[in-house]
């Protein structure tokens, strides 16, 4: 096969670089692409070695006589471990196991929500004393019991027959452990994450977990970088055009783009600001500086008027920093983005605290607090602190202007007059920060305020054996009386700041920006959210895609954006972006069928299809926008995993490359068709192709449409064209 792929690839380089005597390439030849995502992977519930794969969705192994079902497989974020998504349903011959969706917890109609563990190499151990070993560590009391809040949370051995029944032992079962949702910890790597957290879909995935427009985002950039960096390659050739039939898909598609570009360029100028910085960081008055300069942005992509000088020019590059400096603590949130992880869940960013150790080694200050406090080492005050302000950092409870309401509005009326383009707001919705109190939510309280409690998830790490918990048991009580003195001995060290009051007194506390270091990290080690994951496996790594991406190629990425080119879009704008794309200066353009036809673009090596086109006629048309100047040309097409139609020429895509083109048809026995178009295209006095009047007139013409003579004419009807005239009303109906 690849002596054959290698001999392919050489006979059309060779056609190509022979020339006629126009100086075009003998053969110049176009490449097509069909790209789809990963399904969701279906297996028979066998051992690993012999199981049935396949991402085909259906109910049992083909040919197997329905004695071998096929279950839905999800995987650990962490380590890839697979699990069986499964529900489990008794029934009068007994229990089996069916197929459910990954979403779906609730138990109904005698149905048990749960995952399926089978691992031959690395089962879960039938030994009490070992599979203590493996389960987390939160689970177990101050006495070294299991807490018996997860005593129904303990994996159970079963026996899973091919056909998805449970039974006893023997030669036709495969050993199983039974793990009910949510999903709590994993099995292999050891994982495992608080109570709290949320939907399963944040600790397990599928391979058909990705977006379309995340996809297409992610294939066009690595297209634009491709030709830009090609040298060979003319200026105005560098550049993709993008095909969508759905024209609010095109709009949607071009703000993914430029919103990914945005946060990526932004990110990658932090991390170089902080890495310049060296190992004493940034502090929060320098942060904005030094990532502006960092960014080094043309003037012309962010102000609204390119022209300015002096104090005009001063204002707009002040705006544009006021601005980064809020998308900067914006993007500290937990989680916001899950399919593109800020720097600190790539290890590129660490945030410190000022005289945080200093405070946990100061014992006149926990002398009089709780023992639990008062008796542990500085080490862990200041692991137990950390955790506290990074969860209240992520929270975005940051005492800062650019996060309050009525700096925010200044902002946003100087943005107004100052920036233009996607470094501007355009309707961005902005974030202003929360207060925090060392207390639970009471009824109807609004929602603005983070509650730090003793039943919520810091309450819930402090009484945990590696934190605190391991000395004695903690009641609610002890918990909640710990998290107001940790509260207020942050305050007496600057690290956090009263900034209001509730109703009945009590304090509201911000954490001051002034206290926060930014620091820049090496990639290795992603940040680990002690709350949420109690436990992180030995060998825990980081997206190597996006460290690459933030480190390396964030500075290239300045200049690429995309519009959308649809009938929405105005007609002068259209003209504008138009000009921009046949350049180049416009590197991508999502376009709805408009740039089908009638449009110059002058040279274009690359063109994308969002979704395949309805017919192969939509898809030679769109496709033959690229490679029109003699050059090679690489065609790519998206095919959605929900669609029929993209997934059928996904498996046969020689049908729509080569597939046959219908010529046009018109129906002539249509009585309608002949009487709207007869209307639509008669003249009052119509002439033959030498100027010679024919005698038909728009009258006539209605009433051959209409099947009556017309007047002071013998004829029961008049011709339209030769073949076409009145159909009797039996034959239509036939039809």
């Amino acid at each position: 096969r690849e002596r054959c792929e290698a001999a392919i690839q050489q006979q059309l380089l060779d056609g190509y670089s022979v020339h006629n005597a126009k100086g075009f390439p003998v053969f110049a030849f176009r490449l097509h692409q069909f790209l789809s995502r990963g399904d969701t992977v279906y297996a028979s519930p066998e051992p690993p070695k012999s199981r049935y794969l396949t991402l085909a969705r259906q109910r049992f192994v083909p040919e197997s006589d329905r004695e071998r079902v096929l279950l839905p497989l999800s995987f650990c974020r962490e380590c890839g471990q697979d699990y069986y998504v499964v529900a489990r349903h008794a029934t009068d011959t007994g229990t089996v196991v069916v197929p459910r969706d990954l979403g779906d917890t609730a138990g109904e109609n005698n149905l048990r929500p749960g995952f399926l563990f089978i691992n031959t190499d690395w089962p879960w151990p039938d030994d009490e004393v070992t599979a203590r070993d493996r389960l987390p560590e939160d689970w177990f009391d101050s006495e070294g019991k299991l807490r018996s809040n997860h005593r129904d949370h303990l994996p159970t051995r079963v026996a899973v027959k091919s056909d998805g029944s449970l039974g006893d032992d023997g030669a036709d079962t495969t050993a199983a452990w039974w793990v009910p949702v949510p999903f709590r910890f994993c099995l292999s790597c050891g994982v495992s994450y608080g109570s709290r957290l949320g939907r399963d879909f944040t600790r397990l995935t599928t391979l058909g977990s990705d977006g379309r427009s995340t996809a297409t985002t992610i294939m066009s950039l690595a297209a634009v970088r491709y030709l830009r960096e090609d040298a060979t390659l003319p200026t105005e050739a560098r550049k993709l055009l993008s095909f969508t039939d759905n024209r609010q898909d095109a709009s949607l598609q071009a703000g993914h783009f430029n919103d990914f570009i945005q946060v990526t360029v932004l990110r990658a100028a932090l991390w170089r600001a902080v890495h310049a910085a060296g190992e004493h960081g940034l502090a929060y008055d320098q942060l904005p500086q030094q990532v502006f300069d960092a960014l080094n942005l043309p003037f012309d992509q962010y102000a609204k008027d390119p022209d300015l000088k002096g104090m005009a020019k001063s204002d707009t590059d002040r705006v544009l920093r006021e601005l980064l400096a809020y998308r900067l603590y914006r993007d500290l949130m937990r989680g916001w983005r899950l399919t593109q992880p800020n720097l600190e869940q790539c290890g590129l960013l660490r945030i410190d605290y000022s005289s945080l150790d200093e405070l946990a080694r100061d014992e006149s200050e926990w002398a009089t607090c709780h023992p639990a406090l008062a008796e542990v080492t500085p080490q862990t005050r200041e692991f137990v602190l950390r955790v506290l302000l990074d969860s209240l950092r992520r929270d975005l409870a940051i005492k800062v202007d650019v996060l309050t309401r009525d700096y925010q509005e200044r902002i946003e009326a100087r943005a107004d007059q100052r920036l233009a383009g996607s470094w501007g707001l355009e309707d961005e919705r902005l974030e202003y920060a929360p207060t925090a109190v060392p207390r639970g939510r009471g009824r109807l309280e609004v929602r603005d305020i983070v509650f730090v409690s003793a039943r919520g998830g810091f309450g819930q790490f402090l009484r945990r054996p590696n934190a605190l918990g391991d000395r004695r048991k903690l009641s609610l009580d002890d918990t909640g009386q710990i998290i107001e003195q940790l509260f207020d001995r942050l305050r007496v060290y600057g690290l956090l700041e009263i900034v209001g009051e509730d109703a009945d007194g009590s304090p509201r506390y911000q954490l001051p920006a002034s206290a926060v270091r930014w620091l820049a990290g090496d990639g290795s080690a992603p940040y680990h959210d002690h709350i949420r994951m109690p436990t992180q496996p030995p060998s825990r790594s980081t997206n190597d895609f996006f460290v690459d991406l933030y480190r390396h190629v964030g500075q290239e990425l300045l200049g690429i954006e995309a519009r959308e080119h649809t009938a929405q879009v105005p007609y002068d704008e259209r003209m504008k972006r138009e000009d921009r794309f046949r350049s180049a200066e416009l590197p991508v353009l999502y376009c709805s069928p408009t740039m089908e036809l009638g449009v110059d673009i002058a040279q274009l090596n690359v063109v994308n299809m969002r979704n395949v086109p309805p017919t192969p006629a939509n898809y030679a048309q769109r496709s033959g926008r690229a490679g029109r100047s003699g050059q090679p040309a690489l065609v790519f097409t998206y095919c959605t995993a929900g669609s029929s139609h993209d997934q059928h020429y996904f498996k046969y895509p020689e049908q729509m490359v080569a597939g046959q083109v219908q010529a046009p048809r018109l129906e002539l026995a249509n009585e309608d068709l002949v009487r709207r178009s007869s209307r639509a295209t008669g003249r009052d006095r119509s002439t033959d192709s030498q100027g010679n009047n024919t005698g038909v007139t728009v009258r006539s013409m209605r009433c051959a449409a209409d099947g009556v003579a017309a007047p002071g004419s013998g004829d029961a009807t008049v011709p339209i064209a030769t073949g076409v005239e009145k159909v009797d009303s039996s034959a239509r109906s036939a039809e």
